[in-house]
């Protein structure tokens, strides 16, 4: 009778090992995996599962076949042309970041159009010594902001629509990029404004789902936070210096979303703004 009570329990225990076995080793196998190549998969997943199960499927599949494309091969000439290294990764995480910013019921030349601005902030708005020169803003921000702005279309926030697959995959970008310090200052600043100022703002194209302090976690930009505030070539490393970039994107967010041109895009506008403190701080540093 002994015997037969603890199989059950022994039973557990085993398949409990294997799975940590196997979990472990997935694990390392995942580790091994470059952060680009990783947030490159995160990012057509977002793109497929979008297409998929969000409405106006037809019009999503169109809008990524227009952008995808052209910002990869644009990309990729411009990267040969200067400095005879493409990345895929980078071409092909710009493309799917602007494709799953674009609402459904846009104007076909839209999304080309912002994708191209994207692309080509990438590769002329540069700083830094001959040989070692970098982009200034977030690629995918500068292309979306300004058609945003010129013909004042309201963003789509696909990952957005399915939170938990959002928030996995995020936070494991924001560790693989080594800012999840910059994400959750963003996400916890952003969040108590929200909270004080409830119902007054217009959110920047967010829209509250209630009126109660309770919604905000529900209707916060956990896309934005774990996958462009991140974006380390355009940010903050140092753990402090983190915090300083997170807090000043959900500042400069906040503000903006009371001002009606660039309200729709007002996260968007709100990094721009603080790639630019980016990039001062670190010339200000030496590095």
């Amino acid at each position: 009778m002994v015997a037969c009570a603890e199989r059950p329990r022994y039973a557990g225990a085993v398949m409990t090992a294997v799975a940590a076995k196997y979990a472990k080793r997935y694990w390392k196998k995942y580790e091994a995996i470059s952060a680009w190549t990783a947030m490159a998969a995160y990012m057509s997943t977002f793109v497929l599962w979008g297409i998929a199960f969000l409405p106006d499927s037809g019009e999503r599949a169109l809008i990524a076949l227009s952008v995808i494309p052209l910002g990869v091969l644009l990309d990729y000439v411009l990267h040969r042309w200067q400095t005879g290294r493409p990345n895929w990764e980078s071409e092909l995480i710009t493309s799917c970041i602007v494709t799953v910013l674009m609402p459904t019921g846009i104007e076909w030349y839209v999304p080309p159009l912002a994708v191209a601005v994207a692309i080509g902030s990438k590769h002329f708005l540069l700083l830094g010594n001959r040989g070692n020169k970098r982009h200034i803003f977030n690629p995918a921000s500068t292309g979306v902001a300004l058609t945003a702005l010129l013909f004042g279309y309201s963003l789509g926030w696909w990952p957005d629509s399915f939170l938990w697959l959002t928030i996995a995959f995020g936070l494991l970008n924001a560790w693989r990029a080594k800012r999840v310090t910059a994400s959750v200052t963003f996400l916890a600043v952003y969040a108590a404004l929200l909270a004080l100022t409830l119902g007054s703002l217009p959110l920047g194209g967010f829209q509250l789902g209630g009126p109660g302090v309770q919604s905000v976690p529900l209707i916060l930009p956990y896309f934005f936070a774990f996958f462009m505030v991140v974006e380390p070539v355009t940010s903050l490393g140092p753990r402090r210096q983190q915090v300083e970039f997170g807090t000043l994107v959900a500042l400069t967010t906040f503000a903006l979303s009371y001002v009606p041109a660039v309200a729709p895009a007002a996260p968007l506008w709100g990094l721009l703004v603080a790639n630019v403190y980016a990039r001062l701080r670190t010339a200000g540093s030496g590095a």
